[in-house]
């Protein structure tokens, strides 16, 4: 849909790199961006973190399932494609909670196009901040419900 801004919709893509001497390295430098997303989706958003040697190994079972779920969808279903919302709680200014909301979103991309491949071509990201609470804000546990990335996953072979 276009924008109050423009008279007709537009896409901008964002791809983050990881680049090293050699793939191993560069796997060990992507366990940073991986910790990020997971922490993102466990609602305790931190820095990047420094990588972490068989980071994928230890992941939480619940955690990668929920990514890896969408992955084999994707990969079952070549055509689809997915838009990844992220959203804030309403602590900060709603510039820093937009761009919070957005690195939110772009971790759960980074790690579909990285871990499985997916071509980041089908993936869209957006950020939404605070607006469109899921959970009450004036409460410690909705706040940290509210710290989360929607994966709407559109199969378009009926797969």
């Amino acid at each position: 849909r276009p924008s109050p801004r423009l008279a007709r919709p537009y896409l901008m893509l964002g791809v983050q790199v990881v680049a090293a001497e050699t793939e191993q390295e560069a796997r060990l430098l992507l366990t940073s961006l991986q910790q990020a997303f997971v922490n993102l989706r466990s609602g305790a958003p931190t820095p990047l973190p420094p990588p972490v040697e068989g980071f994928a190994e230890r992941l939480a079972p619940h955690h990668a399932a929920i990514l890896d779920g969408v992955a084999l969808r994707m990969k079952n279903d070549l055509n689809s494609t997915a838009v990844i919302t992220g959203y804030s709680d309403n602590l900060g200014s709603p510039e820093s909670n937009l761009e919070i909301s957005r690195r939110r979103a772009d971790a759960a991309r980074e790690y579909l196009v990285t871990r499985h491949g997916i071509d980041p071509g089908r993936i869209t990201t957006q950020g939404k901040g605070s607006l469109e609470p899921a959970y009450d804000n004036s409460t410690a546990e909705g706040r940290a419900k509210n710290r989360r990335a929607l994966i709407v996953v559109t199969l378009v072979s009926g797969s």
